[in-house]
C-alpha cells in the first residue's frame, strides 16, 4: 500500500508574529494569509522485511535505520512515535521549492505526514484535527519555536484569516472577496528568491526575548490585519494593498534586528525604486522570499533590480493537504 499526499505552501500578508504563543495567549493574535499553488509531496508505503533496516525516509537526507529513535529527523521520528510505527515503513518527500525561505514548508511537511499515517491507518482527519495534530507535534513534542499559521494554513488551504485567542483555540474564516481581488492578487503579487535560507528559529528567539518591548508594534499589527481584510472586501485596489504590506514590513522589522538583513533591506529597496509598490520578507525573517506587489507591466524592471532573483509567479490554492492516492 502507498498513500500520496499534497501539502501547499503559504505566504503571510499580515499579522505574522502574532500568531506566537507568546503573544497570544496574553493578547489576541490574528493573521490574513493564504496556501499556495506550490507544494510538498509525500510518499508513505510498506517497506518489506527483506532488508537489513525497517525504516527508510529520503528527505534531504537518506536514513536507513531500525527504530524511530535512531532517525535524526524529528519531525519523522515524532510522527511515527506517535502514531505507533516501530518499522516496516518507507517515507519519501518531494517539494517544489527550498525549505528555510519562509514560506511555510517545514509545517508544511509536517501536516503532509501526519495526513499520509492517518490516511494509511483508514483515519480521515478533518483540518482542524490536522493542524492541531501538526502544532503539537512540533510545538510540544518536538519543542520548536515559532507561531501556529503555518500549519493551520497548509491544513486549510484558501485565503484566511486565523484568529488565536489566549485559551489556544483558532478560528479560520474566508474573507469576502471585492471585484477583481481573486484575479488582482495573482496578477500583481510575486515571489522573489533572496538566495538566503536561514533558520527561522534565530528571529522568533531574538523577537521572544524582548517579551513586552514590542507590545505596541503588535497591536499595530493586529490592526493592520482588520485593515488589510477590510480593503480584500472593497474593488482591487494594488496600490493600497501594497502600501499595507510595507506599512506590515516596517512594523515588523522594528520586533528584532534579526529580522532583517542589510542585503535583503537593499533588495527591497532596489524593488520599489524599479517599480514595486510595497511587499514584505516572508517568515520569521532573515532570508528567504520576498513577496512584492507589482505592476505587471514593471515585472522585468523589478527582475533586473533583484539581479535577476528567481520569480515564482504563483495563485491562491483553495486545497488545504489532501490524499492524492491511495
Amino acid at each position: 500500500m502507498i498513500v500520496l499526499t499534497r501539502a501547499p505552501f503559504r505566504v503571510s500578508f499580515f499579522g505574522g508574529g502574532t500568531d506566537l504563543p507568546s503573544w497570544f495567549r496574553r493578547e489576541r493574535g490574528a493573521v490574513l494569509g493564504a496556501a499556495i499553488d506550490r507544494y510538498c509531496h509525500l510518499a508513505v508505503s510498506e517497506l518489506p522485511p527483506c532488508f537489513d533496516y525497517t525504516i527508510r525516509v529520503a528527505t534531504s537526507k537518506l536514513e536507513l535505520v531500525r527504530s524511530p529513535a535512531e532517525l535524526d529527523n524529528p519531525v519523522v521520528r515524532a510522527c511515527l512515535e506517535a502514531r505507533g510505527i516501530d518499522g516496516g515503513v518507507e517515507i519519501n518527500y518531494f517539494a517544489e521549492l527550498p525549505a528555510r525561505t519562509g514560506l511555510g514548508t517545514s509545517s508544511s511537511f509536517t501536516v503532509g505526514l501526519v495526513l499520509a499515517l492517518l490516511a494509511r491507518a483508514g483515519d480521515a482527519p478533518g483540518s482542524v484535527r490536522l493542524a492541531e495534530e501538526a502544532v503539537r507535534i512540533e510545538r510540544d513534542v518536538i519543542g520548536e519555536s515559532g507561531g501556529w499559521q503555518d500549519q493551520w494554513l497548509a491544513a486549510h488551504g484558501g485565503l484566511r484569516r486565523l484568529d488565536f485567542r489566549p485559551d489556544g483555540t483558532v478560528t479560520v474564516t474566508s474573507p469576502g472577496l471585492g471585484p477583481g481581488v481573486e484575479a488582482g492578487l495573482g496578477e500583481w503579487l510575486r515571489l522573489y528568491y533572496t538566495g538566503i535560507a536561514r533558520d527561522s528559529s534565530d528571529a522568533i528567539d531574538a523577537v521572544e526575548a524582548r517579551g513586552t518591548a514590542n507590545d505596541d508594534a503588535l497591536r499595530a499589527m493586529l490592526d493592520i490585519v482588520d485593515r488589510g481584510e477590510g480593503l480584500l472586501r472593497e474593488p482591487w485596489d494594488p496600490i493600497a494593498f501594497g502600501r499595507l504590506l510595507d506599512e506590515s514590513w516596517r512594523l515588523k522589522r522594528s520586533l528584532a534586528t534579526a529580522v532583517s538583513t542589510d542585503a535583503v533591506d537593499a533588495a527591497y529597496e532596489r524593488a520599489c525604486a524599479a517599480g514595486a509598490c510595497g511587499g514584505k520578507l516572508l517568515g520569521a525573517g532573515g532570508g528567504g522570499f520576498l513577496l512584492l506587489c507589482v505592476p505587471p507591466d514593471r515585472g522585468e524592471a523589478v527582475r533586473a533590480a533583484l539581479d535577476d532573483a528567481f520569480e515564482v509567479p504563483f495563485r491562491v490554492s483553495e486545497h488545504g493537504a489532501r490524499v492524492i492516492h491511495s
